[in-house]
C-alpha cells in the first residue's frame, strides 16, 4: 500500500483479528495462553491507534506511520499465528 488507498483493508484485516482475539480469549482455559491473548490484544489495539494517526496523516508523516502500521499489523498477525499454532 503507498497510498490511503489500503486503509479500509488493512481496517478489515484488523477487525477480522480483533474477532480472532475475542473468539480465543472465550476459549481460553490456562492462565498464560491467557497472557498470550492480553498481549496480542495490547498489540492489536496499538495497531488500530496506528491505523487511526495514518487516517489523519499526510506527506511524509503518513511514510513514517505507514511504516509503524506495518510492523504492528505483523506483530499481531505473528502473534496470532503462534497462539494458534500451539
Amino acid at each position: 500500500m503507498t497510498t490511503k488507498e489500503g486503509y479500509e483493508k488493512i481496517e478489515a484485516q484488523l477487525d477480522e483479528m480483533e474477532a480472532q482475539i475475542e473468539e480465543l480469549m472465550a476459549q481460553a482455559t490456562q492462565s498464560d495462553y491467557d497472557d498470550s491473548l492480553t498481549d496480542i490484544r495490547t498489540k492489536q489495539e496499538r495497531a488500530k491507534a496506528k491505523l487511526a494517526e495514518l487516517d489523519e496523516a499526510s506527506g511524509e508523516a503518513w511514510r513514517d506511520l505507514k511504516a509503524e502500521l506495518d510492523k504492528a499489523v505483523s506483530d499481531v498477525q505473528n502473534a496470532l499465528f503462534v497462539v494458534t499454532s500451539d
